[in-house]
Parts: structure tokens; sequence; C-alpha cells
């Protein structure tokens, strides 16, 4: 004990005011410099850049930050620290380190090299007088880019971006000072100072070479902290569907495409204001980490056009320079910097870059994917390609007769106890070239097969046997899928009718109605169509079916006819003759 307290005790205490002393004797000159300021100053190449990083496999530090050609000079006269006393801050140096770090996700898409410049562009500002120069090949260079140039451009890809941004501070060069001072590096003058005055084929190739070695442009401002994000990418075809099936309003009809007579497109800025935070599609492409907890690295860059750098503001110290050594008395400022400015506008043309291009979101109008049949019109299949079958049935209702609408625009044979429904049957899964799907709506069409096209249920509607049966079923073709007397349908009512959906119109066709309501479709007018069997109240059904379904002691369906023309292009008497005119109804 010593004076009534542990000796160890003492000792710690001592130990405490001696490492207190010894951080005091640490002379500012010997604390580091702080981490993020190494990036203000600096040179920066558009071309080269990517705020994405470098790696394409984890991203990096941006490739366009060239951190060994310091433009504007570091100075310590003024002993400024950080705020915990830890690291140096260089005298033109403004550095701010967040309390209260903040973090924003953002959902983007890319489809070219335009739009995926555009995304990256959003973290590199360019302010003064050179805004949206070199704007057409920024970031044109680099690895990211020109793989993303292959995949939109060969491939057809769509990419959803999901991005993280975590903000930890800010270093920004103080510029007021670098206008009124010798602040530019001796590195920087002696190189610009070698600059010829004129501009002749020779001299332009030293003004690109220039910028190889020093920027475009000179970084002013970083955003230090951690930028994370990944790509996910999609097949065109497939991300077509995905907007008509979600995104309303973002498709719209184009012309002829790719040997096809119509086709489909995505609007993309109604596409890009519509989503949300749960708008996904797409796989993993890539992932990407900028900076971390410990190592914040920029976030956002803002810089200025080299020319400006060539302004008289920024040359206040020139007799300095001179008299360094580091530049001549016949250093022509004011024509280098035109010079440099005829140079910046065409360096993207020297590199041999391509400018940024987005192709069309576009693929062609085909019927949907999936094998179903529909309802064959009185003028014939919408398409060559498809199968065709019949079913002949008899009825003699107990006091019921068949009935149908006034024109009868279905094909087949209707009368009071005879009918012969026709069918047009897609057999085939997908057609070459498109893999359009059903939208969302309300309809319904034939099953074929053991499963509906994607976004429809089954059901089906038995018409029976009535109690008098005397007549075989007669089937011809190829025919909706069901057994005898049954058929099975694939309906939906994931939308309203009212909601036009896209579907191709070279030709008239039928579709069945879910509620009554004929769904609408781009580019062409409709008229309904009704049919009704009288079956002695010997039918049923299950599942989703057409309206009305069994009903009133017998199946009545009603049936919507799409064609190009207007109404009027029907009459009562062109459709009777149309039918009287076959002669077997068998």
């Amino acid at each position: 004990m010593f004076g009534g307290k542990p000796v160890f005790l003492l000792i710690i205490s001592t130990l405490v005011i001696i490492q207190d002393v010894k951080r005091c004797w640490v002379t500012a000159d010997e604390l580091p410099i702080v981490h993020g300021v190494k990036y203000v100053g600096v040179g920066y190449n558009i071309i080269d850049g990517n705020p994405e990083g470098g790696d394409l496999n984890t991203g990096g530090v941006d490739p366009g930050l060239l951190l060994s050609r310091k433009i504007f000079k570091f100075t310590y006269d003024e002993g400024k620290k950080t705020f915990d006393q830890s690291s140096r801050i260089p005298d033109e140096v403004s550095y701010l380190k967040q309390q209260n770090p903040y973090s924003k996700s953002s959902l983007s898409t890319f489809f070219g090299t335009k739009s995926y410049a555009a995304k990256l562009a959003a973290q590199v500002e360019v302010s003064g007088g050179y805004v949206g120069v070199a704007a057409e090949v920024q970031f044109a260079a680099s690895a990211r880019y020109q793989e993303v140039a292959d995949k939109t451009s060969s491939k057809g890809s769509v990419f959803l971006s999901n991005e993280t941004i975590t903000n930890r501070g800010r270093a920004r060069y103080l510029m007021d000072l670098a206008r009124t001072g010798s602040l530019l590096t001796p590195d920087f003058v002696s190189a610009s100072c070698l600059l010829p005055a004129t501009y002749t084929e020779a001299d332009k190739t030293k003004y690109m070479q220039f910028m190889e070695d020093w920027g475009t442009h000179t970084v002013i401002e970083v955003n230090l902290g951690i930028r994370k994000g990944e790509n996910f990418e999609e097949k065109r075809s497939s991300f077509v569907n995905y907007a008509a099936q979600n995104v309303e309003g973002s498709i719209q009809a184009s012309g002829v495409y790719d040997g096809f007579s119509a086709s489909v497109s995505v609007d993309m800025e109604s596409f890009n204001s519509a989503m949300d935070s749960g708008t996904k599609f797409g796989s993993s492409y890539s992932k990407y980490a900028i900076g971390s907890q410990d190592l914040n690295e920029p976030i956002s860059v803002k810089m200025i056009g080299m020319p400006e750098i060539f302004g008289n503001e920024y040359w206040t110290g020139l007799d300095t320079y001179i008299s360094d050594g580091h530049c001549s008395a016949s250093f022509d400022r004011e024509s280098v910097k035109q010079n440099m400015d005829s140079a910046l506008k065409k360096y993207g043309e020297w590199r041999a870059v391509e400018k940024s291009t987005d192709p069309a979101i576009q693929i062609p109008l085909t019927w949907p994917a999936g094998v179903y049949g529909l309802p064959k019109p009185y003028n014939g299949c919408p398409t060559q390609n498809w199968d065709e079958g019949s079913r002949f049935q008899h009825y003699d209702g107990d006091g019921q007769d068949n009935s149908w609408s006034n024109n009868m625009l279905f094909a087949g044979w209707m009368e009071e106890v005879f009918s012969r429904q026709e069918f047009c049957m897609k057999t085939v899964t997908t057609i070459p070239g498109s893999s359009w799907q059903w939208q969302p709506g309300s309809y319904c069409i034939y099953q074929y097969g053991s499963a509906c096209p994607q976004g429809f249920t089954s059901g089906y509607i038995d018409w029976g046997y009535p109690d008098d049966y005397d007549q075989p079923l007669i089937n011809k073709g190829v025919l909706p899928s069901g057994t005898d007397t049954q058929i099975n349908f694939c309906c939906r009512d994931d939308g309203v009718a009212s909601q036009a959906i896209y579907l191709p119109t070279d030709a008239s066709f039928m579709l069945l109605t879910r509620f009554g309501n004929c769904q609408l479709v781009h580019d062409m007018s409709v008229k309904k169509e009704w049919h009704f069997w009288a079956t002695d109240d010997e039918s049923t059904q299950s599942g989703d079916h057409p309206s009305d379904g069994v009903y009133n002691k017998g199946v009545n369906l009603i049936y919507c006819y799409y064609h190009k023309g207007g109404l009027t292009e029907f009459s009562t008497n062109t459709v009777v003759e149309r039918t009287a005119l076959e002669s077997n109804p068998r």
C-alpha cells in the first residue's frame, strides 16, 4: 500500500499521463494526410473513367482518377487537422467527415451504352463551361462500359441496377485560393509550358497526348463513402414481356421489324418513371463495391474541363513559374487554352471510341408463345401455320332450340338442333425470332395439351348427352383438350377488359369473354357474338371458363370477333348468305 492506494493504480495513472504527453509531442508534420483528400486536385480521364470501378469482378476505385497526376498543390503551413486530431488536412482543402453517415438506395435501368453512361454520369459532375463536352464518349474505354456495349448490342440485354450509396464525408479544393496563388504543381506547369501555340496536325497529337497523361478534366471535389451495387441482366424479349405484364402504359405498337409485319416496343422513359422498390427482373450479372467503413473512397466527383485550367485566373503565378525554371516567357497561355478546347472536343474521335447509343427495346409482335386454340372466324384462321379442327353435335332440346346472334361471324354450322364448332389450333410452342406472351386482361382461349399458357387458369364446360341422344359425335382435325363432349378452356381475369392488349393485327380472329365483356385489342375493332346450345340441362362446368357457360338448361358462350374495318362491313344478309353456301354441315 502507498498512501492508502494500491501501487499498481499509481503506475497505471502515470502511464496514461505519459501517453497523453507523448501524443502532444507528435508534430503536425508527423501525422498522416487524411485519406480522401488525395482524390482532389488531380487529373481525370473521362473516357477511361468509370464510377463503378475498374475491376470487372469487384469494382474498386474509378480508373479515370489519375492520382499520380497532381495538378494543384497541397501545402501544410496552417497545421490543419481533422476533428479527432489524427490526420493532417492540406491548407487548400476543405474536409468534412459526416458524424451521422446517411445511405440512399436507388434503382435504374440501362439497355445500351448511352443509358449506361447516363447512369454513371450521375456520379461524375462537370461544372463550368464544359458541361456536355465529350458526353457522347464518356466512360467509353472502360472495361465495364465495353462489356455492356457487347451485351446490349449483340445479345440485346436490358439491365436493372440496384445501388446503395453511403455518404461519409467530403473533400473540396478551395478554388478561390487556386485562382490567387501559385498553386499549380511544377510537374503540371512544366508539361503545360511545352505545349505549342499552334494547332497543326502534329501539334494536335501533342495535345491529345497531354490529355492522355494529365486527363481531360481536373477533380475539384469528391464525396467520400461506400458504394455497393448489383446489376441484373434480362434478355430483351423477356424484358418486353415483363414490361407488358407489370408496367401499364410502357408498351407501344411499332412497325415492321426483323422480317415481321408488326412489333411492340417499350417506352423506357415511361417504364423508368413507373419503377418502384418492387421492380425486379433478370438474374445477377455483376457486382461492385467501392470503399469500406475504414477506407472511404470517392462515391461521386465534381470536376472542371482541362481547358479551364488554362484560364488566366489559374496562372497568376506565371512569373514565379518562369523564374523557377518551370516555364518560359514565350508560353502563350491563351493560344494553349484555345487549342486545348479544340482538342477536348475531338479527343473521343482521336481515341477512336464509338459514340454511345441506345437500341430500341423492340420485339416482333407475333401470336403469343405456347400452345392453345381460338374460335375460328368465318373468314379463316389468323395464320396459315395453325392447325384446324371441328366438332359436330346434335341436341334435340326439350322444347328449346339452339340460338345465336344475328351476325354469325364464327365459322361452322348452326341450326336448331345441329351445330358444328370450328377451331384454330396453335400447336407449336414458339415462333423463331419472338417470344411474345399473353398480356393481363379478361378473356378466354381454348386449352391445348396438358396445361394452359402462363397467366391462365384451366377450366372446362361439358355439353353432356341429352336423354334422346341418337347421333354420333363427329370430330375432325385438331381439337382443344377435353374428352368427348367436354372442352377445356384457359381463362384469365388479372386485368380489365377495357385495358387494350397487343396481338397481331394482320388478320381477323376471335376470343371468348371471361365475364361477358370483350377484351379490347390495340388497333382492332371488336364485334360481340353469342351462341346458345340447348342441352336439356345435361351440361356441367368447373374451374375458370368463358361466360355465360352453363346457362338456362344449356350452354351459352360469348365470342368476340376482332377486325380492322368498321362495323358497317357486316350485314345480316351477307352473313346468312355465307352460311347458306356451306354444303354438308358435318
